[in-house]
């Protein structure tokens, strides 16, 4: 896999088109390739945060919101968001760590903005093509074209307790962090993440758009807290009183768990390959819904989807080996 720069708004060549593909593949048609870069490309912006590196981020909806990668914007830092040529200030909305994941709203609209929505539910299969456009500096877009070659549930729990969709493919790369990635008919299907994986350097994965349009689009009280299951083994060597429990990575200072009480992780350590955080609580229910039940997961969301600014709103957490309740104050 290649990729190349393109400045905007360079039509891409059927030379390009070619150069993308993987060696002894059928390239798609340069047309579907340069028609596809001239619809998105007025979504794709570049991110920067303080000193820090340039990255990538798509512009999802009229309203401003950004999706883009989590390590490029730190909380508290400055954030400006770079479209058409314009730079814009920018909020952090909702950071996800574990997903590398961080959704941003424009201080002030541009004029008439393209995006590239995350409601189409579309699933791309396995083996198919995808290409990744990413903005590496002011002015400038690079552009890769792979294959993808798998999908799998990480063992991410995020804002609504889902847990996160990761697509693996050999178009997407360290490089291209926040870049959004597309189907050939132009579907947005991911977002390229840091999350560490055990896979070759020479493959990359993105967060899908199923986890994308959970993490955009459902204003829970829930949103800023990050957890990772644990159950069986694990859930014994924590001393859990119940076979799982949701143990705490990361609470998003401001966010209603915050204000809740709810403890995150202090202590980083790598278990079977995996990073995890440790000395955080461990949540064993939530309104009263057990997190050892089997159809927890659907149960919780469908509660905090249905939860009113004024309902009650409680946890039950495990910690330094006592079970504590914790309340949001309404």
């Amino acid at each position: 896999m290649r990729s190349r720069r393109l400045t905007v708004p360079t039509v891409i060549a059927a030379a390009l088109a070619a150069a993308l593909v993987p060696a002894g593949a059928a390239p798609p048609a340069s047309e579907e390739v340069a028609e596809l870069a001239r619809r998105v490309e007025g979504a794709i912006v570049a991110v920067r945060s303080g000193s820090g590196p340039v990255g990538s981020g798509i512009l999802v909806d009229a309203a401003g919101h950004v999706v883009t990668a989590a390590q490029l914007v730190p909380q508290g830092s400055a954030i400006e968001v770079e479209l058409g040529g314009v730079s814009f200030p920018a909020t952090l909305i909702s950071r996800q760590t574990l997903a590398d994941l961080a959704v941003l709203k424009l201080d002030r609209l541009p004029e008439k903005p393209a995006t590239a929505p995350v409601t189409d539910p579309v699933v791309p299969e396995l083996g198919s093509r995808v290409v990744v456009i990413s903005a590496p500096q002011a002015g400038a877009h690079a552009l890769s074209v792979g294959h993808l070659t798998s999908r799998r549930s990480a063992n991410i729990i995020y804002a609504g307790l889902g847990k996160a969709e990761l697509l693996e493919s050999d178009a997407a790369h360290p490089g291209q962090l926040g870049a959004p990635m597309f189907d050939l008919a132009g579907h947005l299907v991911g977002v390229v993440t840091g999350v560490p994986t055990r896979t070759p350097a020479t493959s990359g994965y993105a967060v899908s758009a199923a986890t994308l349009r959970r993490i955009v689009s459902e204003g829970i009280p829930w949103a800023g807290l990050e957890a990772m299951l644990v159950k069986g083994e694990f859930a014994g060597i924590l001393n859990l009183p119940q076979p799982a429990g949701l143990l705490v990575q990361h609470v998003a200072p401001g966010s209603p768990a915050e204000k809740m009480g709810v403890r995150g992780g202090t202590v980083p350590v790598t278990i079977a390959g995996d990073r995890v955080t440790l000395g955080g609580d461990v949540i064993l229910s939530i309104n009263g819904i057990s997190v050892a039940d089997p159809d927890a997961g659907e149960k919780i969301v469908a509660l905090l989807r249905q939860l009113k600014p004024e309902s009650p709103f409680s946890v039950v957490v495990l910690r330094q080996g006592q079970k504590v309740e914790l309340k949001l104050e309404r």
